[in-house]
């Protein structure tokens, strides 16, 4: 499976869930292109913030430089031995602190208006257990422009629904049959 990671702010108890911004979480995943963590990183650091002082300076929204000078990492979730820097142990999981905040909302409108053609589609994924209770779970598809009016045009739904049934008596020795061929 690997390891994976989220960007931290030590400082002001902030972070960028990778998963938010429309990234995978693992180092490979989320660096080498446009809206990448990497630039998500110099975006929130630049020095000037959002005061543009020359040609080609990025601009356009208030977190740009929102974390110059603070104390940042990327933490996976794997850091937790005894012996790994305490400052950094087992924070992935700031999810779970009340007095973290997530600020990956913000990041993605951020991106949107600083990288040209790099829009967000919010994909919800829906699954009924057998108990009859369901279950959300929110994806950020990263897309153009042009893919984004189609998204908001067509109303696009996603690939595949699967459907899951309780198998009683024959029909489980019938599945098992059918998957064996």
């Amino acid at each position: 499976m690997g390891q994976y990671h989220k960007l931290i702010n030590l400082t002001k108890k902030e972070y960028v869930n990778p998963y938010d911004i429309g990234l995978g979480a693992k180092h490979h995943e989320g660096i080498g292109f446009d809206g990448s963590m990497g630039d998500v990183t110099y975006l929130l650091t630049i020095a000037q913030g959002n005061d543009q002082r020359g040609g080609g300076d990025a601009s356009g929204h208030n977190y740009i430089g929102r974390w110059r000078g603070d104390q940042i990492a990327v933490v996976g979730d794997y850091y937790t031995d005894k012996d790994d820097d305490e400052r950094f142990k087992d924070l992935y999981f700031v999810d779970d602190k009340k007095d973290w905040k997530n600020i990956s909302a913000s990041v993605r409108v951020m991106l949107s208006k600083v990288i040209d053609d790099l829009k967000f589609h919010k994909e919800i994924f829906k699954v009924k257990h057998l108990d009859g209770t369901v279950e959300e779970d929110i994806h950020w598809r990263r897309c153009s422009n042009e893919e984004y009016k189609n998204y908001k045009k067509e109303k696009l739904q996603p690939d595949n629904v699967f459907q899951i049934k309780e198998l009683k008596g024959k029909e489980v020795d019938n599945f098992f049959k059918s998957i064996k061929q």
